[in-house]
């Protein structure tokens, strides 16, 4: 047994596990275990991944010099290729760093790069590194607090698959040619962008995933490949016509109509969506959030979308003030009809409203969308019902979604109470 114990079977593992392995800690971990034994005084040196992760609580993230000189001191000590770097910190350091870093990055054929500022650092926002445009291997960069500036003369990124940009400054023609010049990208994400007119056009013929937050309008110009599509523009902000603008740049008619299988969006933007007659037949999965049901035409969008997506087996919808007889009156009439939702296999409910006493035994819209969707879906599985403030009356709702009549034999009803 003491022989046994004796055996460091951890040192003895291929250095591809322990790269893996090492690469998922923040460098300062790694590089402490230097002190472990003569076996692991220089391991460090040969990470593939370096991770710069202020969440680790170490002491040289909260000295800027004593962390530029560390991570210097990591560069200059390595061995070998780095495929992934990754710096997460409450500021990103100054262009004469991040310039010095990502060419000898450059160097040592870069695969994954994430700059990520987790608050809005003294030196503000970084011009985009043109040194960047180096490292040809690149597969996928993840920016924030950035100033997007291409070079005069630029190839792009020929092998990046995975763009995501947060909180930066682009001019609307340069942004658009910087995704261009990805053939090969698949995943884009951008978070709250500034565009000196607000519009993109977005031109990714292998485009699968993308993923849009802020207040600006977007035109697929050519996306065949787009099957997941999350839109969380401000779009409170917008105009009736700016959102019907926004509605058809993401699913109107275009050279390539993407057929997303799973979407998140506003409710405000799905009620434009019937006039677009955006494609629903491989829809899977669909979140909507910020409904409000004193939109009728919300109200009937939804109920449009839902009946015209013959595969949607998953429904997320959060929805606020309930209290609307037209909407009531609306849903009630849909047990006339013949809309069934026969691949719906599980939804989630959050209900968010402020409810006084006398309007608890009013006629209820969101208990009736309810009603209709456990009425109308045969093999529904799971619906959970979450009440955000229920201020007391939560045995009352509960009691009248349990008398409601269920389509399923199989389903599981789970209810959960919140406060905002």
């Amino acid at each position: 047994m003491d022989q046994l114990a004796t055996v460091d079977r951890f040192s003895a593992l291929p250095w591809e596990i322990l790269d893996n392995i090492l690469g998922r800690l923040p460098v300062t971990d790694v590089v402490r275990t230097s002190v472990l034994s003569k076996k692991w005084r220089d391991k460090w040196v040969d990470l593939s991944k370096l991770v710069f992760d202020d969440s680790s609580g170490a002491t040289v993230f909260k000295d800027e010099d004593k962390f530029v000189k560390f991570v210097y001191h990591v560069l200059l000590s390595h061995r070998g290729q780095i495929s992934k770097f990754m710096i997460s910190t409450k500021s990103i350091p100054d262009k004469d760093c991040l310039d010095d870093w990502i060419l000898f990055l450059s160097r040592n054929d870069i695969m994954d790069l994430i700059l990520e500022s987790k608050e809005f650092g003294p030196h503000g926002m970084y011009v985009f590194p043109s040194g960047l445009f180096s490292c040809q291997k690149l597969k996928h960069l993840y920016l924030t607090d950035c100033d997007v500036v291409l070079p005069p003369r630029t190839n792009g990124f020929p092998n990046l698959v995975s763009l995501a940009l947060m909180r930066f400054w682009a001019d609307d023609n340069e942004l658009e040619h910087l995704i261009r010049s990805c053939p090969n990208l698949e995943r884009l994400a951008l978070s709250w962008i500034v565009m000196e007119f607000g519009r993109l056009k977005i031109c990714a013929p292998k485009l699968k995933s993308l993923y849009l937050e802020g207040e600006f309008y977007v035109y697929l110009e050519n996306s065949p490949h787009l099957t997941d599509g999350s839109f969380r523009m401000n779009l409170k902000l917008l105009l009736d016509e700016e959102m019907q603008i926004a509605a058809y740049g993401l699913f109107g008619p275009s050279c390539c109509q993407p057929h997303f299988e799973r979407l998140v969006l506003s409710g405000r933007l799905i009620k434009f969506l019937p006039a677009v007659q955006m494609a629903c037949d491989r829809l899977k999965v669909l979140e909507l959030y910020d409904v409000e049901f004193y939109e009728l035409d919300e109200m009937r969008a939804i109920i449009y979308i839902l009946s015209s997506s013959s595969n949607l087996k998953e429904l997320r919808i959060s929805v606020s003030t309930p209290f609307r007889k037209n909407v009531y009156d609306f849903l009630k009439a849909q047990f006339r009809s013949t809309c069934c939702f026969n691949q719906l296999r599980v939804v989630r409910i959050n209900i968010y409203a402020e409810v006084e006493e006398e309007e608890i035994e009013e006629q209820r819209s969101d208990l009736e969308l309810i009603k209709l969707l456990l009425a109308r879906s045969p093999i529904l599985e799971k619906m959970f019902v979450n009440l955000t403030d229920p201020e007391g009356y939560d045995r009352w709702f509960m009691g009248k979604l349990l008398s409601f009549q269920r389509a399923s034999k199989e389903l599981t009803l789970k209810f959960s109470f919140s406060t905002s």
